[in-house]
């Protein structure tokens, strides 16, 4: 939550309606209850990722952990991604992903 309780990142996982392919996401909301932004990784087979978030203090940077895939189906990267709020109130992801690991 942003420190003047303007904004809240809430982190989770979903699965597709045959439940084998799963993805991560982190919706962003504002302080009326509006989703502003979702965020969502792309899918991942048999497993449902893990997505950690986190916001500074003004709402408009995000860190977001999870694993990410490669596009390659056996190889994914654990890692972080950072997002900055644009002019536009819209989140752009800023650099490359900070990797902590490859799985696969």
């Amino acid at each position: 939550m942003s420190n003047n309780g303007n904004f809240i990142a809430i982190s989770g996982s979903e699965s597709d309606t045959e439940g084998d392919t799963f993805r991560g996401f982190v919706k962003l909301y504002g302080s009326d209850n509006t989703l502003l932004y979702k965020f969502e990784t792309e899918s991942i087979d048999e497993v449902a990722p893990i997505v950690n978030v986190a916001m500074s203090g003004n709402g408009k940077r995000l860190a977001i952990g999870a694993v990410f895939p490669t596009g390659n189906s056996t190889v994914a990267v654990s890692g972080v991604k950072v997002y900055d709020l644009t002019e536009e109130n819209k989140y752009g992801q800023i650099g490359d992903i900070i990797a902590a690991g490859i799985m696969g």
